[in-house]
């Protein structure tokens, strides 16, 4: 996963600075990062007080999600957030904890964005989140939310797209010895 998540091409992070606290409400300016999916049905923001923490709504609110005996009271629990730190995921949060902003700017389909720790990948597929210091994430798919890893092997459709545009190529070089060659396409 970390590979494919790597080689995609890069969003430019500078236009993502704009988030609004409702879905109505007007957009506002931000020192964090906030983006979205093209079809919004992932909305993320992180937020660089305290711990470095990306926060994901996801379509996915399932029964998975579990309040811990340690929530704090008064808090409104919201199934359909992630939150990723050096942690790794968790599945469920206090939504005031983690106000993830609306009407983001979009990062299209096959593009990266790498905002410090994180970077998360967006492909019609879904989204696939990963945090380099713990080398564990998310994605949010069709079939819902699952932990990732970095070192484990990407879903089909996306090792479809990387393989398909590097190649490896064999030569023989002066002295006899196989020297092997991968070139990664210029991104």
């Amino acid at each position: 996963m970390g590979r494919v998540i790597a080689l995609a091409p890069r969003a430019d992070n500078s236009r993502y600075h704009q988030g609004s606290t409702g879905p109505q409400t007007p957009l506002e300016d931000t020192s964090d990062y906030h983006f979205s999916t093209p079809d919004r049905s992932v909305n993320c923001s992180t937020f660089s007080t305290g711990t470095p923490t990306l926060a994901c709504r996801i379509a996915d609110d399932s029964s998975n999600s579990r309040r811990t005996s340690s929530t704090a009271a008064g808090c409104k629990w919201a199934s359909d957030l992630v939150i990723l730190d050096a942690s790794g995921p968790q599945h469920g949060a206090c939504a005031e904890e983690f106000p993830v902003l609306y009407r983001s700017a979009i990062v299209d389909y096959g593009t990266t964005i790498a905002v410090g720790r994180f970077s998360c990948l967006v492909e019609s597929s879904g989204i696939y989140c990963l945090e380099s210091r713990s080398k564990t994430g998310f994605s949010s798919t069709a079939k819902g939310y699952q932990k990732i890893y970095a070192n484990e092997r990407a879903p089909g459709a996306l090792l479809g797209t990387i393989d398909s545009e590097s190649t490896t190529t064999r030569t023989d070089s002066a002295d006899d010895e196989d020297v092997t060659t991968t070139t990664s396409p210029t991104r």
